[in-house]
């Protein structure tokens, strides 16, 4: 009886900790995210006015640094997912 609380109480600690996990990388991601993209907007806009640029060449470079960042950032997270899975599945 008591060899089945264990168990019970392990495999609910077990569940916990990747709900943690899941929560972790997933609003980690999302910061990430709007940082790169507000640090990419601003950075940008401040070499746009230091070289004079006119346009937004430098602030679009800085947004599409940001989205390359991101997919990275994703294929990451996809990659952590699936080796957790992978280790789960493994007896």
């Amino acid at each position: 009886m008591e060899n089945k609380d264990k168990d019970k109480e392990e495999k609910e600690l077990i569940e916990k900790r990747k709900r943690f996990r899941v929560i972790t990388a997933v609003s980690a991601f999302s910061v990430m995210t709007v940082f790169d993209f507000l640090a990419g907007y601003l950075v940008g806009d401040w070499l746009d006015a230091r070289l004079q640029t006119g346009g937004h060449i430098c602030r679009l470079v800085g947004l599409g640094v940001a989205f390359l960042g991101m997919l990275f950032a994703l294929v990451d997270l996809i990659r952590m997912a699936m080796l957790a899975n992978q280790k789960e599945q493994q007896p």
